[in-house]
């Protein structure tokens, strides 16, 4: 069991930046991000090092409100930004995601009291959402809550600011007749200093430095404000709080259709790391047994066939995912503006969209492996990670498939037509 590291903050990023000035930052990390790799598996985190570069370079300010001294970037440029520092490595970009773009939900559905406590200090925010709670206890008192519990799959703890948990709201607050999607879910948002963080991530194939350990409250007290009552099935038709405050349709949409946007930003970085990797090994490796003299595979069609297909997927993929944001900030306007709501069908629709851009990546990484050789499989070969890496990601619960009947019926019920 290992206590929250403590965190002090060093106002050393710029008041202003644009996105090319913070994927500038990204890319001349990059040889950093590869170089740590390996150390980041077996500490199961990005080092501290890294976090500083990624707190001085701004890039945890990227999505909070510029009112609170954030740069409030559109969803389109977090998403590059993301596949910026996945190209360096999969699995910061998987810890650096799913901490920061947690700015747009905050901004979107807490009041502005809890905002106001959450950006006071700083616009770098960093913060963990799990819903895998274990052994929760919610507990209503004056003012607030009492509450206790395990969240497992913390993505983003190492280095958070704040902690974010979520579940079922308790059985005697639970509307009659409920089902498990439907019934409105409880979540909380504490700093640092009231949560820890458990030694209990690594052992699964990939992702392996994506610090996404469990979080642990022990009867803490969080005040209502800090307290979210929300229904995953409901849709967002008018201004949510952020968007009511702000006037930015980055903080009016839906949960879902936004989460797994980032993941599959990682992704498309994963993609591209991956044909970086299948090119050094193509290379620096002679066609069949030939000795320093014999051509490169790199020169050889059958090496350069899975080469374009896979560049052909890795653009293909980053479009899609870019045009995700896109159509978020476009049903999150409509939904603003009162001309359609940002609806559940919606929203599992791009999430479906985001997740065969998944799938594509991880078959066209596992066809890389397979043109690579084996030799570029052994321990510690970037390639190696990377699939380990897309494997994980692609064979997490929840995928688009699993649930059919709940997106169909959805599609269904919208258009009044009987099952």
């Amino acid at each position: 069991m290992t206590a929250q590291t403590e965190i002090s903050f060093r106002p050393m990023a710029p008041a202003t930046a644009t996105i090319e000035d913070l994927l500038d930052k990204a890319r001349a990390l990059r040889g950093t991000l590869r170089a740590q790799q390996a150390e980041a598996e077996a500490r199961t985190y990005p080092s501290r090092e890294i976090y500083e570069a990624f707190l001085d370079a701004g890039f945890f300010r990227a999505m909070t409100p510029k009112v609170y001294g954030g740069y409030e970037m559109s969803l389109r440029d977090f998403y590059r930004l993301v596949m910026e520092i996945a190209k360096g490595c999969p699995s910061t970009a998987w810890w650096f995601c799913l901490g920061a773009h947690h700015a747009v939900n905050v901004s979107s559905y807490f009041p502005k009291s809890a905002q106001d406590r959450i950006f006071a200090d700083t616009p770098d925010f960093s913060a963990p959402w799990s819903f895998n709670g274990v052994n929760l206890s919610w507990t209503k008192v004056e003012g607030g809550w009492r509450v206790s519990g395990t969240w497992m799959f913390s993505s983003g703890i190492p280095h958070s600011t704040w902690f974010m948990g979520g579940g079922p709201l308790p059985d005697d607050a639970l509307p009659a007749g409920a089902t498990a999607w439907e019934a409105p879910m409880i979540s909380l948002i504490v700093p640092k200093g009231q949560y820890e963080m458990l030694n209990d991530w690594g052992s699964i194939l990939g992702m392996k430095a994506s610090g996404s350990h469990s979080g642990r409250l022990t009867d803490v007290f969080v005040p209502d404000d800090m307290v979210l009552i929300m229904d995953r099935s409901k849709p967002i038709d008018g201004k949510t709080p952020g968007g009511a405050a702000y006037g930015n349709p980055l903080y009016n949409g839906l949960m879902n259709g936004f989460v797994e946007g980032g993941l599959a930003a990682m992704a498309v970085g994963c993609a591209y790391a991956a044909i970086d990797a299948y090119v050094e090994t193509i290379t620096k490796r002679p066609v069949g047994k030939g000795g320093a003299s014999a051509p490169s595979r790199a020169s050889n069609v059958h090496y350069q066939r899975p080469l374009l297909q896979a560049l052909t997927v890795a653009d293909a993929t980053r479009n899609m995912v870019l045009e995700g944001a896109e159509t978020y900030r476009l049903f999150a306007q409509e939904a603003m503006t009162g001309k359609a709501p940002f609806s559940l069908e919606r929203g599992m629709r791009m999430d479906g969209v985001y997740q065969l851009a998944e799938k594509m990546i991880w078959e066209m990484i596992a066809d890389l492996c397979r043109n690579a050789g084996s030799g570029a499989l052994r321990d510690g070969q970037m390639l190696q990670r990377y699939y380990r890496d897309i494997t994980t990601l692609c064979t997490r619960t929840g995928q688009a498939d699993h649930r059919t009947e709940l997106t169909v019926g959805e599609y269904f019920r919208n258009r009044g037509i009987a099952v």
